[in-house]
């Protein structure tokens, strides 16, 4: 008899594990805001803040680009600008190149996570309008460990840069005429001898981003009174301030325009000393409070 026998020759084969990267973005918070006063002399800064996670089970090799929604280190209210740009440190590279405001190479070993941080600056002394100022920021993080090809897109996030361009106007009372800044820091005029209709003038300094509303009160009621005996004699006086003519007797509101600089403007105060005869020999003294505020 004959008998045979089939047998089954059967393979397992299992393919290789190949490591991988996976980067995972996540940012903190959706925007970088920030406030900003025309007039300081510093930069004003501002961060944008994420984390990438690798959940991956080998090293990223990573770009990240920050990329400008308008092409321009600008942010934009209507017709109007704040220049601004990114720091150059912790390993940003600024860039020309099209929309691209800066670049990072970053390494994220496998399991763990990197926090990365963009910081803007802007340019200081700016005069623009009070508003929100923005641009839309993209972060484009991209696998750059790709044997020689191109790298690959792993992750794109749009963001928003705003900064608030706040309402600010400041004032100061000096000696000289001119842009402001200029002359000695003010608190007491002395006119030395009080002679009938003699006039002294100091000046009022004022800058801003917006109009102004000022403010000129007397503590005395617009006379200058004798500090020996107050009650005894008085002297009057007048101010001018912006061509009107003011008896003092109670507190003056005036409406100021400001150019857009940081010259402002400088407005005398003339001071005119009323009639002197038959008064005391003596001190005369009188407290006047300026204040100047945003409109």
């Amino acid at each position: 008899s004959f008998s045979s026998a089939c047998f089954a020759l059967c393979f397992s084969f299992t393919a290789p594990a190949y490591a991988d990267c996976d980067p995972d973005p996540d940012t903190f918070g959706s925007s970088a805001f920030v406030s900003y006063n025309p007039f300081s002399s510093a930069p004003t800064q501002a961060q944008l803040v994420f984390m990438i996670t690798n959940d991956g089970t080998s090293t990223c090799d990573l770009e990240v680009d920050l990329v400008s929604s308008s092409g321009k280190s600008e942010l934009r209210n209507g017709g109007k600008k704040l220049d601004f740009n990114v720091i150059n440190s912790g390993g940003w590279g600024l860039s020309s190149s099209g929309k691209i405001l800066a670049s990072l190479d970053i390494t994220v070993p496998a399991g763990l996570s990197q926090v990365v941080t963009a910081s803007f600056e802007i340019a200081p002394e700016q005069i623009e309008d009070p508003g929100n100022y923005s641009v839309g920021v993209r972060i484009d993080v991209f696998d750059t460990d790709l044997n020689n090809k191109k790298k690959d897109t792993i992750s794109s996030n749009d963001h928003d840069f705003t900064a608030q361009v706040l309402s600010h106007v400041e004032a100061r009372v000096s000696e000289t005429s001119g842009n402001y800044g200029t002359g000695t820091d003010l608190s007491v005029l002395d006119v030395g001898v009080l002679e009938t209709n003699n006039t002294h003038d100091i000046y009022l300094q004022i800058r801003g981003n917006t109009d102004a509303q000022v403010y000129i009160g007397s503590q005395n009621g617009g006379v200058l009174k004798n500090t020996t005996d107050p009650g005894a004699s008085s002297i009057d006086y007048t101010l001018r301030y912006r061509n009107t003519t003011y008896s003092m007797s109670s507190p003056i509101q005036v409406s100021r325009n400001l150019p857009s600089s940081l010259n402002g403007v400088s407005d005398s105060l003339r001071y005119k000393i009323g009639n002197t005869d038959g008064k005391l020999g003596g001190l005369y003294r009188d407290t006047f409070n300026v204040t100047v505020n945003a409109f």
